[in-house]
């Protein structure tokens, strides 16, 4: 037992002593009295001499005292059997061995770091899926099983009956282009890769091309999620793309030319929706000091 109070008790090395007598040798036991002990004035029971405990032989106690210690003793283990229950409180309730992680695609790097950690602290196995989020609030209506779900878009949360949902992080578009091909401006480019109209990606894109007052190119080559948006663009699918900044980062040959907006709210709001009970204590593992620092460090931002 840790930080119980108890002070000597149980594991003390230093064993109680019988006092002998003076005449040396030990007296004879008769029925109710110990040595070294002398009654209290007024009082049942025995007082060791200098307040030091001795041991009570069970040939030298009463009858009643006899039977009084396996009572204690039963006592005493049924306090130590009900301690876990009492001090351990939910923290001794079983965890789930494998747990279901939805994910939109943009969040990929970050979420598998994330569910990682979670998965080792806690001794469980979390399964990563990613998509585009509404491919994954389909199959969900659909019949899908998972615990938690990291949307890209709050509308997308809505719409799969979650528990609870939290706003969670923020990202931003950028007009990127391959550090060796065409370079057009915001706008200018004769073909551009954007994600599905459904994806958020591609509503987002959409949005902010408008709010730029720049129409879509003759030619759009449309992407299944922010994941292959990038993809279709380094494989030369068209001139430029709309993609999240933090899919940049892992692309060296890519580049942003310009932020949409350049400041202000960020457009993409991610949302934590909790689908099932057990997935609990991973939703909350998410807003956790270090995996918020982690975001940040990953070019995310603030939920708007």
């Amino acid at each position: 037992m840790h930080g119980s109070g108890l002070q000597g008790g149980f594991g003390s090395k230093s064993e109680p002593q019988i006092v002998p007598s003076r005449r040396g040798g030990w007296p004879p036991a008769r029925p109710g009295f110990v040595p070294g002990l002398r009654r209290r004035s007024g009082a049942a029971g025995w007082l060791c001499e200098a307040g030091t405990p001795v041991r009570l032989d069970s040939a030298a106690m009463s009858p009643c005292a006899r039977a009084r210690v396996p009572l204690a003793l039963l006592l005493l283990l049924l306090l130590l059997l009900a301690l876990p229950a009492t001090l351990g409180g939910a923290s001794c309730a079983p965890r789930p061995a494998r747990l279901v992680l939805l994910c939109a695609s943009s969040l990929g790097p970050l979420a598998q770091e994330l569910a990682d950690e979670f998965g080792r602290r806690a001794g469980c196995e979390v399964q990563l899926r990613l998509a585009a989020s509404s491919t994954l609030a389909r199959q969900l209506q659909q019949g899908l099983q998972a615990d938690v779900f990291l949307s890209a878009s709050p509308e997308w949360a809505e719409a799969v009956g979650a528990l609870e949902r939290r706003p969670w992080l923020g990202n931003r578009l950028a007009w990127a282009v391959r550090r060796d091909g065409p370079r057009p401006a915001p706008g200018a480019a004769t073909s551009l890769v954007l994600g599905e109209r459904a994806a958020p990606v591609g509503r987002y894109a959409e949005q902010q091309l408008a709010l730029a007052g720049h129409a879509l190119p003759a030619r759009v080559v449309r992407a299944a999620n922010a994941r292959d948006t990038v993809r279709k663009l380094r494989e030369g699918a068209a001139e430029a793309a709309l993609v999240y900044v933090t899919d940049l980062r892992e692309e060296p040959s890519l580049e942003a030319l310009a932020l949409l907006p350049p400041d202000g709210p960020p457009p993409a709001r991610y949302v934590v929706a909790l689908l099932r009970e057990p997935g609990r204590a991973l939703a909350d593992a998410l807003f956790e000091p270090a995996a918020l620092q982690r975001a940040l460090e990953l070019g995310f931002e603030p939920p708007p």
